[in-house]
Formats: C-alpha cells, sequence, structure tokens
C-alpha cells in the first residue's frame, strides 16, 4: 500500500495532476456508524422491510463488555457502529459512507475525475 501512494504522488508529480487521498481507520470507521441513520439509508435505497429488520435484529440490544487485565467490567449496551465480526459489516458501512459522501459533495460543482486504463489517457506516456 505504501509503494502504491508513492507511486500515485510520483505519477501525479510528474505529470502535474493535483492528488486528494484520504485515510480511513475502518475499525474506527465501523464503530462510528449511526444505527438509525443506516437504517433510514438502507430503506432510503430500496431495501425492503423486511431485510432491514433482519439486519437491525443482529444489532438492536447489543451488549458488550470491557476486559482489562483478566477482569471483566460490567456489561453496557452499544447504540452506535456496526456488529464486529458480522460479514455484513463492511458493506453496510460501505453504503453508509458512500451515502455519506453524497451529501457532502451535492452541492459541489467541482470533482476529481477518474480515469480508466481503457481511456487510453491514464498517463501521458509520451511524457515518460
Amino acid at each position: 500500500m505504501v509503494f502504491t501512494s508513492r507511486q500515485l504522488q510520483e505519477k501525479c508529480r510528474e505529470h502535474q495532476c493535483d492528488l486528494y487521498a484520504v485515510f480511513v481507520d475502518p475499525p474506527k470507521a465501523f464503530d462510528t456508524v449511526n444505527r438509525s441513520a443506516l437504517w433510514k439509508i438502507l430503506r432510503k435505497i430500496g431495501c425492503q422491510s423486511g431485510f432491514i429488520d433482519i439486519i437491525r435484529s443482529f444489532h438492536d440490544g447489543m451488549r458488550v463488555c470491557v476486559i482489562e487485565r483478566g477482569e471483566k467490567s460490567l456489561e453496557f449496551g452499544l447504540l452506535n457502529g456496526t456488529k464486529q465480526g458480522c460479514m455484513l459489516a463492511p458493506m453496510l458501512f460501505s453504503i453508509f459512507f458512500a451515502m455519506m459522501m453524497l451529501v457532502a459533495f451535492k452541492d459541489c460543482n467541482t470533482g476529481v475525475g477518474i480515469r480508466l486504463p481503457t481511456d487510453g489517457d491514464v498517463f501521458n506516456i509520451r511524457r515518460l
């Protein structure tokens, strides 16, 4: 990943292109998902109520405890985040994050163009 990041920086510098990077810490990001907003988002993108209820049943009523030096704390409820170890967690986070980006940039008229190798112009080979 470091190599890829350095290559992108180097190529963008060579071709005088702007580079924008975002670094996300997935464990922390997964823990900050607002569940009530997630259920609304799922409904908004067309998920059926029954499906949302099933996913919600995995998350509602979650209780956790902290173990420190072998001692367990009292259990407490967890109201935010996706369920750790759940196979749906990455997908739920991706949906949540994508919608967050749509809302954040809805009034933005500039953006980052994404070019594909099929466009024939990812980087100008002649400059190399």
